[in-house]
């Protein structure tokens, strides 16, 4: 009967403990500013926010590659701190197009974010229809002046 009451009073004790763990737990933050990057070699500014004092890491996965660029970071009470991809990160780009993962680890805990890469093209068409249709009205006056005479 005291084995058991022991082994209960211990378990007890750690789940006490595991919930205090939890509920003490930082509250963070992760944003990417700008969310989409749309010229080539662009950057965004990851902010990592704490109400505690947290040291971890921000970890950037590329969308066709996967492969992870790490910056460490530390976050004061009640503070912030930012990190601009790709030049923060040694040997990253912004060069594939798709969605970059964003994770933070701090506290044992990890919080994610996104943001995406793509490039606007901007196309000759605008130009090249005022000219099909500036060559269709010339050649259409050249017949009509052969014609007359």
């Amino acid at each position: 009967m005291k084995k058991k009451f022991l082994i209960t009073l211990v378990l007890m004790s750690l789940l006490a403990f595991l919930a205090i763990g939890i509920v003490n737990a930082p509250e963070v933050g992760v944003t990417c500013n700008p969310e989409t990057i749309t010229t080539p070699g662009g950057t965004t500014t990851i902010t990592v926010s704490s109400d505690e004092n947290v040291d971890g890491s921000i970890t950037v996965i590329t969308p066709i590659t996967h492969t992870p660029y790490v910056v460490s970071i530390t976050v004061t009470g009640g503070g912030s701190t930012s990190k601009v991809y790709p030049t923060d990160f040694t040997g990253a780009s912004s060069t594939e197009i798709g969605e970059y993962e964003v994770i933070v680890s701090v506290a044992n805990e990890e919080f994610r974010a996104c943001f995406w890469v793509y490039f606007e093209v901007i196309p000759e068409i605008p130009f090249g229809t005022i000219m099909a249709t500036v060559a269709s009205f010339a050649a259409l006056g050249v017949l009509i002046k052969k014609k007359r005479f």
